[in-house]
């Protein structure tokens, strides 16, 4: 159990100080939902 713990804090730790990886994973999504937001959200009459 301790082994499978170090190995994933590692996974962790190695995976938050790759910004690209967490730009996909977090501030694109985000950009994505604000943008479609803003697009259909515009009422036409």
């Amino acid at each position: 159990m301790g082994a499978t713990l170090s190995v994933l804090k590692l996974e962790i730790k190695s995976y938050l100080t790759n910004t690209i990886a967490l730009f996909w994973t977090f501030i694109y999504p985000i950009l994505m939902l604000l943008l479609l937001i803003f697009v259909f959200s515009k009422k036409y009459h």
